[in-house]
Parts: structure tokens; C-alpha cells; sequence
């Protein structure tokens, strides 16, 4: 999930004397943000991605994410509850959500709602505790923790875009705002 805010930007310099200038001017109104999510999970590298599904790779192929280059393998993985739960509690307050590659569904690909993981050493994890700022300590559980989890999905599977927008809204109350079912800006939909 990234984290979104204002078009505007403003540039600061230090003076002498401690006096600061701004180089541009501050957005009237309430600044807004927003959580992006895909319809499935991604990751490059070897890092933990619970949900990862080697079919995935093959039925929904990016050609511009591709395995060759400093970032490693690109993986694709199901929807992930806990994983969502955890970012919504960690990024802060947000205005909506901002789902893509809705499409996916409209190619006749279905996926697996992951409701909670099954460890070692605990059959049931739904939520994973946040840490501290900078707590490498805690993100070094967390990221053995989630290369030990199995995930449980929920039945039935995920087969239309209006099944994954329900899954979201057991989550969280937040609105979905836009929906993106293709790759130019003529699918993205407000909802």
C-alpha cells in the first residue's frame, strides 16, 4: 500500500541567521490521503509475501516488472487480510482507498482471500502488532514470522471485482474512492 498526499510541494531554505523562505505556495483546503492497493499482492525480492502463488506469475504476466535487475524476481500473490490490516494500522489516517487492476477479474483469473496465517508456533494469526519507528528488532520477527506463515484462505474464492470490494469492506470502513480496471487513466472509475 503506498501513501499518497498533496500535488503541492514546498521547498524550504535555510538562511543565515536561522530564517527560513518557502519557494512555493501551500495548498488551500485540507490535504487528503489515500492507500493504493492492487486487486493482488507483488513483490520483488526474496523478502516473506505469505500469499505468493507460482500460478500467479504465469496468469498475470508484467512485462516491465521482470526478474533481471537488482531488485530480483518479481512475485504475485492473493489478497492478504492481515497484511492490510497491518498496513492500514501502520501508514495512519486516510481518507479512501485507491484500488488497481480490478481487470484482473474481467480475464477470468480468481484468487484467494487470505483471512489469517498459520505458523509454528500459532494456528491463527489475524493481525500482526505494529512496531516502533525504526525498530529493527521488531522487523526482524515480523519478517521471520511471515516466512514461517501459511496462509488460510476464506471461501469461496474471489471471481469479480464486486467480491473483492466486499472482502475490503470487512476490513476497513474506509471508501474506495477510484477503482482501475485497465492500464490507461480511461478505466480508472470513481465508485
Amino acid at each position: 500500500m503506498a501513501r499518497l498526499s498533496s500535488a503541492y510541494n514546498v521547498e524550504h531554505h535555510q538562511h543565515r541567521g536561522g530564517r527560513a523562505c518557502s519557494g512555493a505556495l501551500w495548498p488551500r483546503g485540507a490535504i487528503e490521503h489515500y492507500g493504493v492497493l492492487r486487486a493482488y499482492l507483488t513483490r520483488h525480492g526474496a523478502g516473506p509475501l505469505p500469499t505468493h502463488d507460482e500460478a500467479l506469475d504465469e496468469l498475470l504476466p508484467e512485462r516491465h516488472n521482470h526478474p533481471e535487475g537488482w531488485q530480483g524476481r518479481f512475485r504475485r500473490g492473493h489478497p492478504d487480510a492481515v497484511l492490510l490490516r497491518y498496513a492500514l494500522e501502520t501508514v495512519g489516517n486516510l481518507s479512501g482507498l485507491l484500488l488497481s487492476h480490478l481487470d484482473v477479474f474481467q480475464r477470468g483469473v480468481t484468487l484467494n482471500w487470505c483471512e489469517s496465517y498459520s505458523t509454528t508456533a500459532s494456528p491463527g494469526v489475524e493481525r500482526i502488532p505494529p512496531g516502533g519507528a525504526q525498530d529493527l528488532e521488531h522487523q526482524s520477527t515480523l519478517t521471520k514470522l511471515l516466512m514461517d506463515a501459511w496462509p488460510q484462505y476464506a471461501m469461496p474464492p474471489i471471481d469479480s471485482a464486486v467480491a473483492f470490494l466486499e472482502g475490503i469492506a470487512g476490513i476497513t470502513s474506509l471508501p474506495v474512492v477510484l477503482g482501475s480496471y485497465g492500464a490507461t487513466y480511461a478505466d480508472v472509475h470513481e465508485k
